[in-house]
């Protein structure tokens, strides 16, 4: 018997899926589900019909929202005088929130300034 492996075995399914869609449209309508159809939701962060939030985090939303927020900008300059003090004046900081950012302020401090 010739062994078969994985991706033969998905490359089945592949090209048995209109027969699965077709199985499942029928199921659905034997089973009268064609009122959930867009409505259920199986994973909050990907489903385009996502479930409700928990109270608990809709709680700590509601709390986090009453924290006050301090600005990037002072938070920037907090962080550059933490460095001018440890390491002196000619050193300085850039804070950064994406990798994109981080590099395009790498990118501008040893390329653009040699």
């Amino acid at each position: 018997m010739k062994q078969r492996y994985k991706f033969q075995w998905y490359q089945e399914i592949h090209n048995k899926l209109p027969k699965i869609h077709e199985d499942a449209r029928a199921a659905t309508k034997e089973l009268e589900l064609e009122k959930l159809r867009g409505r259920v939701g199986l994973y909050p962060s990907s489903s385009s019909y996502a479930g409700a939030l928990p109270s608990y985090i809709l709680q700590a939303i509601a709390e986090a929202n009453q924290i006050p927020v301090s600005s990037m900008r002072q938070l920037g300059d907090q962080l550059r005088e933490v460095v001018k003090d440890v390491y002196g004046g000619e050193y300085d900081a850039a804070a950064t929130n994406t990798c994109e950012s981080a590099l395009r302020v790498s990118y501008a401090t040893f390329l653009l300034h040699q």
